[in-house]
């Protein structure tokens, strides 16, 4: 008999459901809600083993922006006010002598702390920066916070820092030697150290001691969930009216459903995987997904998809809009949040006439129900999109995966000038849809993935002896692969605390 190689790589769900079918004996062909079952069974014990023994998890490579603090000039008239009518916003004058604050969301996030001429102090987070033209005077910058101020003056002095640094969404710790420290005389180097039981002022901001000259010593930082999901399913409808938008391609037509995810800040670089040039800011924090919308199946040639996004400011309570009070609130529709917009497909319609024929079928993304990022909203009085399959799926990002937790690192002081540290991180591996996706763990651990999987099965059908014997032999490919020859297992783990601070 001839066997033939198999397109399925090891380490992949195809491959462990193989396996799974393997040690229980199961039939070949298995019904569909058995395969979904052993699915689910696989991706709880990923999750369940990337918590229990990190150290099976590849690392990461992630590049953390350090950010400088923003001093204004030694201009006595650089400082801020409070405007006049909310307390919620600042305003600076925009000249030619001072440095402009950026405008393009880089800020997002971030701290500013203020002081009057008495000494007092107040530390807020920026919500969102713009330039206001005011006329007939000059042209002022603007910056929502998160909370209304109460300190008082007519010159207050100010300085924007970052205190924290949030890792990304899944992270669940960092390798031993995760930081890599930098050679350049600017930089001499850096260490991260646990978190030791010193004043939690010195690590939120209140010794601002530049590290010019000297090494940085990164603290592990607690969890954080600033952000919420939003409430219920994005509302979603075929295009109409007179002359609606219509399904144009290139991407195929099927059935697709949409959700919607809030982002706040940015880190320092952006992904553009099209050819039009489509910024797709990736955020500090993200929050969890709001419900799936309904779905709907549009056909080529026929009525596109219009979405109906949730109104970020009026959900908030960020103040009041001009259209219901003649006093309008000025932070209105700056609340700083960005509409992360996913898509997921879950039938394909059969390839017609151009473009929709068989030349574009390389472009198709498979019906496999994974959530991808389809747009990114930053203007917040954008109510509205349309998705007549012009514009690609951002396929370089996770899945959609977050529950809203980030993990935090603090630096020792306030580092001069931006730069680049890297980190080996400790991420979750997204759960598993396509036979063909692979896990994201050390070589070796997806047989124990398998048979842990099959264990519980095993149990739930009451054959126990079979489900305590593959527990056994999984618990001894867990500890071998601690301590293996490559190195990969051996690096300790550096858990984050969970609590603040």
């Amino acid at each position: 008999m001839t066997t033939y190689q198999t397109a399925i790589p090891n380490g992949s769900l195809g491959y462990l459901l193989k396996r799974m079918a393997t040690y229980l004996d199961w039939s070949p062909t298995s019904a569909p809600e058995t395969e979904a079952r052993f699915i689910d069974l696989v991706n709880d014990e990923m999750a369940r083993l990337s918590t229990e023994s990190p150290w099976l998890i590849n690392d990461k490579e992630f590049t953390l922006l350090v950010e400088d603090d923003f001093v204004p000039s030694s201009n006595e008239d650089d400082v801020v006010l409070r405007h006049s009518n909310d307390p919620f916003v600042l305003t600076r004058s925009s000249s030619d002598d001072f440095a402009d604050w950026p405008t393009d969301g880089s800020w997002n996030s971030r701290w500013i702390e203020i002081t009057n001429e008495d000494g007092d102090v107040e530390r807020r987070r920026i919500r969102d920066v713009w330039k206001a033209t005011n006329p007939p005077s000059a042209d002022v910058l603007r910056m929502t916070v998160d909370k209304a101020l109460t300190i008082t003056g007519d010159k207050l002095l100010f300085r924007v820092m970052t205190i924290e640094y949030p890792l990304p969404h899944g992270t669940v710790g960092l390798s031993r030697d995760s930081l890599m420290q930098d050679n350049r005389a600017d930089f001499p180097g850096q260490r991260i150290q646990p978190m030791k039981k010193m004043t939690g002022t010195a690590f939120r901001g209140g010794d601002r001691g530049t590290l010019e000259d000297q090494h940085i010593d990164w603290y592990c930082g607690s969890e954080v969930q600033p952000l919420f999901p939003p409430a219920g399913a994005p509302g979603v409808a075929k295009t109409s009216g007179q002359n609606p938008t219509m399904w144009t391609g290139p991407d195929l037509p099927g059935t697709f459903q949409y959700c919607v995810a809030y982002g706040w800040g940015q880190y320092g670089d952006t992904s553009e995987q099209d050819e039009s040039a489509i910024l797709r800011p990736i955020p500090k924090y993200l929050s969890p997904p709001s419900e799936a919308s309904v779905s709907v199946t549009v056909a080529a040639g026929a009525n596109a998809v219009q979405i109906y996004l949730p109104d970020v400011a009026w959900l908030a309570g960020w103040g009041e809009s001009a259209l219901t009070t003649s006093t309008s609130d000025v932070r209105w529709y700056h609340t700083g949040i960005y509409r992360y917009v996913y898509r997921r497909r879950t039938a394909t319609t059969a390839p017609g006439a151009p473009p929709h024929n068989n030349a574009n079928m390389q472009r198709h993304v498979p019906a496999d129900g994974v959530w991808r990022l389809w747009r990114v909203v930053q203007d917040e009085t954008t109510q509205t999109l349309t998705d007549d399959g012009t514009l690609p799926l951002e396929m370089q990002q996770r899945p959609l995966t977050t529950d809203g937790r980030h993990l935090t690192l603090l630096p020792n002081g306030a580092p001069v000038g931006a730069k680049e540290v890297y980190l080996r991180l400790r991420v979750r591996p997204p759960p598993l849809f396509g036979a063909s996706d692979t896990l994201g763990l050390v070589p070796g651990a997806e047989i124990a993935v398998a048979m842990r999987a099959a264990a519980r099965f095993a149990s739930s059908q009451s054959r126990h002896d079979v489900a305590q014997g593959l527990m056994r032999e999984s618990t001894k490919i867990i500890d071998s692969l601690r301590g293996n020859s490559t190195g990969v297992g051996s690096r300790i783990t550096k858990r984050l605390p969970r609590r603040n601070y």
